[in-house]
């Protein structure tokens, strides 16, 4: 009940209706009808971050956070402009063949919406498998081997 209770308040489900065990049909009406009032960016923020708590659980390895950090050799702290920073990032990408959503987004990670985009993104890279991700890792290496 209790890592119910969190997974509720990390997907900010606060009300009391979303923490009570639907025992019976009405309660289960009850339930869906109160999610069912949420909009639908609301619901929609809340099915992704669900799908994000649920990769948490056995996260790949390594995460696409730390991947970007090992095999992306140009770090943001040399460039002076960020637009230089990020069109390297895009070539890298482009040559490792990530070049598209979610993974080509410039991380900005202290806003709500980076925030949301990183956990996105995560999920994308835990979805693409095991042997689809050592396939990218080996053409990062291959990259920096010829570009550095």
């Amino acid at each position: 009940m209790r890592k119910r209770s969190t997974w509720l308040r990390e997907l900010s489900l606060l009300e009391p209706v979303y923490h009570a065990l639907c025992s019976t049909s009405e309660s289960q009406v009850t339930l869906e009808s109160a999610y069912n009032k949420l909009t639908v960016v609301k619901r929609r923020a809340i099915e992704a971050k669900a799908k994000f708590l649920k990769v948490k659980l056995k996260p790949p390895k390594p995460l696409f956070k730390d991947f970007e950090e090992q095999y992306f050799v140009h770090k943001k702290e040399d460039f002076s402009r960020k637009d230089n920073h990020k069109a390297k990032r895009g070539e890298w990408l482009r040559a490792i063949g990530l070049d598209d959503e979610p993974f080509c987004w410039y991380p900005y990670n202290t806003t709500e919406l980076g925030i949301a985009q990183e956990e996105k993104t995560e999920v994308a890279w835990n979805d693409l498998g095991l042997a689809a991700r050592q396939a990218i890792e080996a053409k990062a290496s291959e990259f920096n081997k010829v570009h550095t």
